[in-house]
């Protein structure tokens, strides 16, 4: 099932991200790392109550 406000809140920390790293690319290489350490690994292996808790609504 898709979450149409996760994938906007996907969609505008990309553009962040995207921003961020071309002004100074250790800080957007932080940030994706934090994107996809920390949110997908809930996102694709969470439980549903780790999902209901940290994913946003």
């Amino acid at each position: 099932m898709k979450n149409d406000a996760l994938e906007k809140v996907e969609d505008h920390y990309a553009r962040l991200v995207e921003i961020v790293g071309a002004h100074d690319l250790g800080v957007g290489i932080t940030l994706g790392a934090h994107q996809s350490i920390g949110f997908k690994g809930i996102l694709l292996f969470g439980n549903p109550k780790q999902k209901e808790k940290y994913l946003p609504k």
